[in-house]
């Protein structure tokens, strides 16, 4: 554990009065809610969230990941369309499109938002999707216009995830949704992990939410929580071994070994219980 001072502030609370977690992550004495002692400049995010993110960064090939995507997608928007049958929807972090692609077929208006300009052009060029590059809090874009915004695995890539909830609080029309998915530190697996569990890897993912502090952060801004449960992926066995091996563990050879058996196909359904999937709606 560090003994170093954290210099962050609480995005839930906005005070300083962290103390030292595990692995360069602190926790809000106050709120509880766990992230990590960094800053990131607008040139750093840009960098880290370029092309190798996608392709041999955190993901092996994200394109190549389309088919199980797809399918936890298709989950998603099955949870999410009995609190927001149709209108108008918008998405953060839409990356290469595979969601918003799947939103078009229930809502008469899609719009995503993406950091990675390559993202954006497949997206805009495969599926002729309205995805516009750049940083969501700087895109100007309608208040009190749409009917549900969506952010999948997004919140825990955001080092300033309040203001992300409060301008997503602006663009909803009253008694519009806000549905995500994002990581869930006091799942049961992540409580027994600690400092080795597979989600902690700043500088990419730097906010790590429970079910408590998500609806803390939701609620400050006047969205009130109405679901929350744990939610699990499909993934490539290839994807799952990758991860496993070549980040996780740090041994590329091993999962080059696989790769040659022939043992990376096919693809898996998982729920480690440490992903929160959760709907707000605005008062309205």
């Amino acid at each position: 554990m560090s003994s170093a001072a954290p210099t962050a502030v609480c995005p839930i609370c906005e005070v300083f009065d962290a103390a030292p977690l595990y692995a360069g992550l602190v926790k809000c004495r106050r709120c509880s809610f766990v992230f990590a002692d960094l800053a990131l400049s607008p040139a750093e995010l840009e960098e880290l969230y370029a092309r190798n993110y996608f392709f041999g960064g955190e993901y092996l090939d994200y394109v190549a990941e389309e088919a199980p995507l797809t399918r936890d997608f298709r989950d998603h928007f099955a949870l999410l369309k009995p609190y927001a049958p149709s209108g108008r929807y918008l998405e953060l972090g839409a990356a290469y499109g595979f969601s918003l692609n799947i939103a078009r077929e229930t809502y008469a208006e899609t719009t995503g938002v993406e950091i990675n300009p390559d993202a954006c052009k497949y997206a805009q060029d495969r599926f002729g999707l309205d995805v516009r590059n750049g940083d969501f809090l700087t895109i100007d874009l309608p208040e009190n216009h749409y009917d549900v915004i969506a952010c999948w695995a997004t919140l825990e890539h955001l080092q300033a995830p309040h203001l992300y909830i409060q301008k997503i609080a602006r663009l909803l029309k009253p008694g519009g949704v806000f549905a995500c998915t994002t990581v869930d530190i006091d799942g049961v697996v992540p409580r027994l992990r600690r400092e080795k569990w597979r989600q902690i890897h700043p500088p990419t993912h730097v906010s790590y939410f429970s079910r408590k502090t998500l609806a803390q952060l939701m609620a400050k801004y006047g969205l009130r929580q109405e679901h929350a449960e744990y939610v699990g992926s499909y993934r490539s066995v290839d994807n799952m071994l990758y991860g496993l091996l070549a980040l996780a563990q740090g041994k590329p050879e091993w999962y080059g070994r696989l790769k040659l058996l022939g043992l990376n196909r096919g693809m898996l359904y998982l729920n480690l219980y440490d992903l929160n999937f959760a709907i707000a709606r605005k008062a309205g």
